[in-house]
């Protein structure tokens, strides 16, 4: 990282992680303004480039690239992400979002997928079909995780509590399980242990 006389600097990263059987590689590069710090700092993010692969993920992995640029507001106790952009092999991702630290955490986030194939993020057998096939053919598309690797159970929307949430998603076109979607939009409040799905719509069309 370098910084000027004005607490203006670049800075870059690149690493590589594993962990529970999936590999992660990640570098990006970007500038960051603390010349008006500690009442606001801003950072960006201008080139990410990250690769995922492994246990319970697609055979071909996961990859793409990314930018957004981020804010911490001191006053409002606000920190902010936007000019969101992150593609994952094929489908693609803008937008923003935002968090304000009071007594309960304040989410507002809003996402737009111009393409979103989950067919192509997400192995299309769970691991007692996958440990079938392997039985039967000897070959498997992906790789289950270690057992000592499996979550440990929790009550139900134990991670609901805390916080809340305004969310807003929207999919100009999907894909699932080769079903094509058009025009899919969620939306989703969330306040300490209650979660209201006000909307939730979409087309689908053959192919």
């Amino acid at each position: 990282m370098e910084q000027d006389e004005q607490h203006r600097g670049t800075f870059d990263f690149s690493g590589r992680v594993n962990r529970d059987q999936r590999d992660l590689s990640l570098s990006f590069n970007g500038t960051v303004d603390a010349s008006d710090y500690p009442h606001n700092l801003t950072a960006g993010i201008e080139q990410l480039n990250w690769q995922l692969q492994g246990a319970d993920l697609p055979k071909q992995g996961i990859q793409g690239l990314g930018q957004l640029q981020a804010q911490w507001q001191e006053g409002q106790k606000r920190l902010s992400f936007s000019q969101l952009s992150l593609t994952a092999n094929d489908s693609t991702l803008t937008g923003q979002a935002q968090v304000t630290l009071s007594d309960e955490p304040e989410w507002a986030i809003d996402l737009q997928f111009g393409k979103l194939n989950l067919d192509n993020l997400l192995p299309r057998n769970d691991v007692a079909s996958a440990s079938k096939n392997v039985a039967q053919t000897g070959q498997q598309s992906t790789r289950p995780r270690p057992v000592i690797a499996s979550r440990v159970d929790e009550p139900a929307y134990q991670g609901l509590k805390g916080f809340s949430a305004a969310l807003f998603l929207r999919a100009d076109n999907a894909q699932w399980r080769g079903m094509a979607f058009t025009d899919v939009s969620a939306k989703n409040d969330e306040s300490g242990r209650f979660a209201e799905y006000r909307r939730v719509a979409g087309e689908t069309r053959r192919r």
